[in-house]
C-alpha cells in the first residue's frame, strides 16, 4: 500500500530546511542490479534511520518554535496520552517534511496501537503527516467529514496525498483503507458498573 502512494525516491540531499529528491523509475534498478524488493528495504530502513518517527502535540508546536516532536518509539510512557478524549496525535518525522510516510515505518504503527491501547484511525491530512485517532474515541463518519474540510481549506495541491481514510487493525496489524461496508465496530460494556 505504501508503493501505491508514494513510490520510492531518492533523497538527494538537504539545504537550507529543503530535501531534493528524485524518483526511481524501475529501468534505473536494471543499471544498479537490484531488486525492487531490496531497494524498497533499504527506501524503509532508510527513512526510518534518516527521519525518525515523531508525535507532535498541537498546542507544543504553537507556542514552541524549536519544538521537534515526542520520541515516542523509545518513551516508555508519555503524559499526554492520559488524556481522555484527547483530540488525537499528529505524526510526522523529525524532519517534518513528506512524513506521512512515517506510519508505515517497522513497528510504528503497532507502536501507537499498543500507546493507544486500541485500535486506530488514519487521516493523512497532506504528504507531511498523518493524523491518529483511537477507534474508541471517534466515530469515522466525523473523521471524513472534518478530513475533507481540512484539505479542503488547508492542503496545498502539491501537498495533497488522499482523501480516503484508513483504519489500522491492532490485532490484524494492517493498514487498510475505511469502508464502511465493511467495518464492524467493537463496543466494550463494563463487566461491573464500577468500571
Amino acid at each position: 500500500m505504501l508503493r501505491e502512494i508514494y513510490g520510492e525516491y531518492l533523497r538527494l540531499g538537504r539545504q537550507d530546511g529543503c530535501i531534493s529528491s528524485m524518483k526511481i523509475r524501475k529501468d534505473i534498478l536494471k543499471e544498479w542490479k537490484l531488486t525492487e524488493e531490496e531497494v524498497w528495504k533499504n527506501a524503509v530502513e532508510n527513512t526510518s534511520l534518516m527521519t525518525p518517527p515523531r508525535i507532535y502535540r498541537w498546542e507544543e508546536l504553537l507556542v514552541t518554535p524549536l519544538y521537534s516532536g515526542d520520541d515516542f518509539m523509545n518513551d516508555e510512557k508519555l503524559y499526554f496520552l492520559d488524556r481522555e478524549n484527547f483530540a488525537g496525535l499528529c505524526l510526522s518525522t523529525a524532519l517534518r517534511t513528506n512524513g506521512a510516510v512515517a506510519v508505515f515505518l517497522p513497528g510504528v504503527a503497532q507502536r501507537l496501537a499498543d500507546l493507544l491501547n486500541d485500535s486506530f484511525y488514519i487521516v493523512f491530512t497532506s504528504i507531511h503527516e498523518a493524523m491518529i485517532h483511537a477507534a474508541k474515541n471517534v466515530y469515522p463518519e466525523d473523521l471524513i467529514k472534518v478530513m475533507h474540510d481540512s484539505i479542503k481549506e488547508a492542503t496545498s495541491e502539491q501537498d495533497f496525498l488522499t482523501d480516503k481514510l484508513y483504519f489500522y487493525n491492532r490485532n490484524e496489524e494492517k493498514i487498510a483503507q475505511y469502508n464502511p461496508k465493511t467495518a464492524i465496530i467493537d463496543v466494550h460494556f463494563p463487566i461491573n458498573p464500577e468500571e
